[in-house]
């Protein structure tokens, strides 16, 4: 069995479940090396899941044993960072959503298929567990008709 060699750029929150599952649920990765901007973030997450290397982002792209960057930085930085992945002959599977806009997207997508390269992103949370049981639970009238509903999204980034 090959083993996929993984990059991951940011390491805050959302990194923690990543690192989780790519260390011991899926046989089949090993992630290498971590970058982040606050570097003392990366090493604590480098020294808790026993990753190699902690790097500049210009460090882990630059290595050739690096199959796949799992990136993990916020939306803003999306298209700069899965551009320079590509660009320097990774995979890419990126937390969501792919770019903060469709022309941006689009031009990843091309730039992926003209190298050969997977890209990937992570499903919308609508998608998710929580939110398609509560759909389906509103769908029955599980809590009766609903009058009125407020959301809030409370996370920056």
């Amino acid at each position: 069995m090959r083993v996929a060699k993984i990059g991951i750029i940011g390491t805050g929150h959302i990194s923690e479940i990543y690192c989780e599952n790519l260390t011991n649920v899926h046989a089949n990765t090993e992630i290498v090396a971590v970058a982040d901007v606050i570097r003392e973030v990366a090493e604590k997450k480098a020294a808790k899941w026993n990753i190699p290397y902690v790097l500049t982002v210009e460090q882990l792209l630059a290595r050739e044993d690096i199959d796949i960057v799992v990136n993990l930085t916020p939306p803003k930085n999306h298209y700069e960072v899965i551009k320079a992945a590509l660009l320097a002959g990774k995979h890419v599977f990126t937390e969501k959503p792919l770019a903060t806009t469709a022309e941006e997207a689009d031009e990843l997508i091309a730039l992926a298929e003209e190298k050969d390269l997977m890209l990937g992103a992570a499903p919308e949370t609508n998608y998710g567990a929580g939110v398609s049981t509560a759909k389906d639970l509103l769908a029955k009238g599980a809590i009766g008709k609903v009058l009125y509903a407020d959301a809030r999204f409370r996370w920056p980034g």
